[in-house]
């Protein structure tokens, strides 16, 4: 089982690399 904890960071870190992917393709804009 995944703890409350290392949920919490795996969705942080999933958005943080979302969002870095995004800026990245709107930069070759």
């Amino acid at each position: 089982m995944i703890g409350i904890a290392e949920a919490i960071q795996l969705v942080i870190a999933v958005v943080l690399f979302i969002s870095l992917v995004v800026s990245i393709v709107n930069l070759r804009k």
